[in-house]
């Protein structure tokens, strides 16, 4: 969904190189770079792994800027850390990273 707001507008392939869809943990860790560690000390629906999907994102595009985006939709799967409608939105841009909380 997001990938289509970015390319919904033509000329979007002079800034847009591409995304990840990276539901699994298996998969954030293979296409992202994602430790395990990070995701089985933190979770996966958590800042550190927000952060470093983005910054995978990033390396693995070689864009100047990355969006990442985690969270527990819902209905279920929620716990007591991470409940139903938890989000992390982490930008990285070079080398900063910014980390918004919802």
């Amino acid at each position: 969904m997001l990938g289509e707001r970015f390319t919904s507008t033509p000329g979007s392939s002079e800034y847009f190189l591409g995304g990840f869809l990276t539901y699994t943990d298996k998969m954030k860790v293979d296409l992202l770079g994602v430790l395990p560690e990070t995701i089985e000390t933190f979770s996966a629906v958590s800042r550190e792994t927000a952060e470093a999907m983005a910054v995978g994102a990033r390396k693995r595009t070689g864009a100047t800027y990355a969006l990442s985006i985690t969270g527990v939709a819902g209905p279920d799967g929620g716990s007591e850390k991470s409940p139903v409608g938890t989000m992390y939105v982490v930008s990285a841009i070079v080398l900063v990273v910014k980390i918004v909380h919802g």
